[in-house]
């Protein structure tokens, strides 16, 4: 068998930005918030639908200028392909496959989502 079919899998706009959001306030604990910053974060309700993350200088791995990220639902789409492509083996998240095929994403797995959306693939712990 070549390459992953899944079937029934549908990812709305809505649950895009119900990752964004679990990202976004997970915090530094559980979240992006360790190596990076969110800034220009649009909202609709209550729900996170695009933001722009600026790296932290302490984890910038020596670039001269913080690198920029916009995040929003086509990124969002885009990264949960490439992990579940090959589950997620190539992006180094394939603990998280189990918890985006049952839609069961805490702050943790939506913040490896962000880094591969960010990195295409968990660079940061």
């Amino acid at each position: 068998m070549n390459g992953l079919t899944i079937k029934d899998i549908t990812l709305t706009n809505d649950a895009a930005a119900d990752l964004l959001t679990t990202a976004l306030e997970a915090g530094h604990t559980h979240g992006f918030g360790y190596w990076g910053n969110a800034d220009r974060v649009r909202w609709k309700g209550n729900k996170v639908t695009s933001m722009i993350i600026t790296e932290n200088e302490a984890y910038g791995y020596g670039h001269d200028v913080p690198r920029m990220f916009k995040v929003d639902y086509l990124k969002v789409q885009a990264a949960l392909l490439l992990i579940l492509a090959d589950g997620g083996v190539a992006c180094e998240c394939s603990g998280f496959v189990d918890q985006i095929l049952t839609s069961d994403i805490d702050g943790a797995c939506a913040e490896a989502v962000i880094q591969v959306m960010c990195f295409g693939k968990v660079i940061y712990g």
